[in-house]
Parts: structure tokens; sequence; C-alpha cells
């Protein structure tokens, strides 16, 4: 593939997101190495501007009829010499948000996909896309096992936390009820 040579990259939503079938929809963001790609936010993210070990990467989120989030899945995809290469579903199942809902006070605790140990970046948002935490650890031997403790001041409702390693990216819902 040539540079400059329009690439469109497209998420296809299976089954497996909407086990129940029921009255889903589903939100898109897409992401360069790591950081969101301003607004793309659709099934499909047309680009000319890539570099050789790029990654790109598309979290689809599925939500019921109220707006609640059920699921969220990432593809993380590497630019190679030759176009897209390496895509591959990530993993960060194995985490979790406990307890749910909490006090402002919770564990993000769990296996990622890696052994290694490697740098997490965590950021809570509220509902509006604004931060209101962020910190970065470190997995060792690929498990995590971090105490939260957001402001007091925060108002009740739903918060998302971003979990985000080199290769992986995970959006967890939470709600908040001080």
């Amino acid at each position: 593939m040539q540079k400059g040579t329009s690439v469109v990259f497209s998420a296809t939503v299976g089954l497996a997101m909407d086990t129940l079938n029921t009255h889903l929809y589903y939100t898109y963001q897409w992401y360069k190495n790591n950081v969101a790609i301003s607004g793309a936010t659709g099934v499909a993210y047309t680009t000319t501007d890539y570099s050789n070990n790029d990654g790109i990467s598309c979290t689809v989120t599925s939500h019921n009829a109220c707006g609640t989030a059920s699921n969220t899945q990432q593809v993380f995809m590497t630019v190679g010499t030759l176009g897209v290469q390496n895509a591959t579903a990530t993993a960060i199942s194995a985490v979790q948000v406990v307890p749910n809902p909490n006090k402002g006070t919770f564990a993000v605790k769990g296996t990622l996909t890696t052994t290694a140990d490697e740098e997490v970046n965590l950021d809570v948002t509220n509902m509006l896309g604004q931060v209101v935490y962020t910190n970065k650890v470190i997995a060792h031997d690929g498990k995590i096992d971090q105490q939260v403790q957001l402001s007091n001041t925060l108002a009740n409702g739903m918060y998302l936390l971003n979990l985000r390693t080199t290769t992986d990216h995970k959006v967890f819902h939470f709600v908040l009820e001080q």
C-alpha cells in the first residue's frame, strides 16, 4: 500500500454483542495509537494519515433502550507495509470494576492479555466526557489490582472508566452512589 492511499476501517457488530437481540443501539469510537480520533464515531473510519506500526482500534458499545451501556468490545489493528495486519479482538474482559455501584472507592482487578509488566492508563469520565480522574499504574505479570478513590464532590450517576494499555482498550460503566 502506498502512503497517502485512502484506507477504510469498518466495524461490524455481530450477535456476540447483542445476546438478547432486544432494542439495542451502538456507539463507536475510533482510536489511533490509543488516542481518540475527534469526530471518528461512526461505523467506518476513512483516513490517508497513517504510518507503519500505527495502531488503529475501534471501541463498540451496545446500549439498551434506556441508554444504559450493556457491553463493550474493541478490535485493534496494526498498519504494516502491505496494509492492515494483526487484527485482533482485545481480551481485557478478565478485568472488573468492583464494587459496582460504589461510593467513589472501587478496585480495578483482573488479568490483561499479556503476562509481562505493562503500563496501564486509567481515566474516569462523566457522561459529558469530562475527565474526573486519571492515573497510570503498572500491571505486574499482566495482573492489575488498583484501588481508585474519586472525589467526594462528584455527583451521583453513571461514569466511564477507560482502561488502556499499548494494545488493549476497554470501557467500564459504573454507577456512583455517594
